[in-house]
């Protein structure tokens, strides 16, 4: 008995290895067989749409926020996965980028099919790379071209860019119009031509005063409107380009300040030892109210008479201040005196002495 007892352990132990030898082929077997019968990166690829078998990405497509590509997936035989236990894919399976941009979607609806949702909204040559389980698909990485969006996005003034060199009056105007998508990609259209430009540039301080500017096409997309006025503020240009609409806000500046056609033109006088002021009013060459203060100002009492008695040739006894802008077309100078009597003021700009006295 205890023979016996000690021998019947190890044929357990023996039975047992053998069972587990056997399971572990079975395991691998049940493992291979899957492998085997999952889906393969290698095999799948890219297709137009679904029901397509016929593998590639689009070689060229319009900007869209919304992007649609749809990825067939094979197992390892080449065939479609049917969408059994044997062959099936998660969302989660499929990654891509377009442009190095993430999809914004993978959606699996069985059938052998995902549809993968990216945004490519930059014109240009771009890499489109899809992996399924980690692995490149077939093909993958794709290169694709990205146009412009559609011809008919472009119909309000927010997609259009108008680039405007502001200037002063008398002066040659330049409005630069670079046509733009939905997204903001330049458009080469060659179908506008300045035949099929209507603009007019109208003063909104007097909106009877207009101006047609001349067109000129630099490049297909890109016109250039050439203009000038001799009234300064702010324009509207508004039209067509084409079927596109335009509305756009243009300041002309006022000219350098011309001494001839300004004036003192008024002037507080005050008692001997008090503040006084002088008012100037100033004025480009086409009678515009002056805005710059980057002129050099002088302020001198030219003569002096006084009531009391004394050297009256003596015109030392004024103080002036610095001459400040106070509003369009007008400017103060503030002076101070010890005498009482006449004075002569005379206020000079940028050398030219200003056409009044007082």
């Amino acid at each position: 008995m205890w023979a016996a007892d000690q021998q019947t352990p190890g044929r357990l132990r023996g039975a047992m290895r053998g069972a587990t030898a056997i399971f572990a082929v079975i395991l691998l077997a049940a493992i291979g067989g899957a492998e085997a019968a999952g889906f393969s990166a290698s095999e799948s690829c890219v297709v137009s749409a679904p029901g397509s078998t016929t593998c590639g990405a689009p070689t060229s497509r319009q900007a869209s926020s919304e992007w649609i590509i749809y990825v067939l997936v094979k197992d390892s035989s080449g065939s479609a996965c049917s969408g059994t236990d044997e062959c099936t894919v998660a969302s989660a399976d499929i990654t891509a980028t377009l442009g190095g941009v993430e999809s914004t979607s993978v959606t699996c609806t069985g059938g052998g099919y995902c549809m993968v949702v990216c945004s490519a909204t930059v014109a240009g040559a771009a890499e489109l790379v899809v992996n399924l389980g980690g692995g490149a698909v077939s093909g993958s990485p794709y290169s694709v071209n990205i146009t412009t969006a559609v011809d008919g996005g472009i119909t309000s003034d927010s997609m259009t860019s108008l680039i405007v060199s502001e200037g002063a009056t008398g002066a040659s105007v330049s409005a630069y119009i670079y046509l733009k998508d939905a997204y903001g990609n330049s458009v080469s259209d060659t179908t506008v031509i300045c035949a099929n430009v209507s603009i007019v540039i109208t003063s909104q301080e007097d909106t009877a005063v207009t101006v047609i500017p001349t067109c000129t096409i630099v490049s297909p997309g890109t016109y250039q409107l050439l203009w000038s006025s001799e009234k300064s503020g702010t324009w509207t240009m508004e039209g067509v380009i084409g079927s596109r609409m335009l509305s756009k806000d243009v300041v002309l500046t006022p000219g350098t300040m011309m001494a001839s056609l300004s004036s003192i033109s008024q002037t507080f006088v005050p008692r001997a030892g008090e503040d006084g002021t002088i008012a100037i009013s100033a004025f480009d060459q086409y009678s515009n109210p002056v805005t710059t203060t980057t002129m050099t100002w002088a302020s001198v009492a030219a003569s002096f008479s006084a009531l009391d008695g004394g050297d009256n040739s003596s015109v030392a006894h004024v103080t002036f201040n610095a001459v400040s802008y106070v509003s369009p077309g007008l400017f103060v100078v503030e002076f101070t005196t010890t005498r009482s009597g006449n004075f002569w003021f005379q206020v000079s700009v940028d050398g030219a002495v200003v056409g009044g006295a007082a």
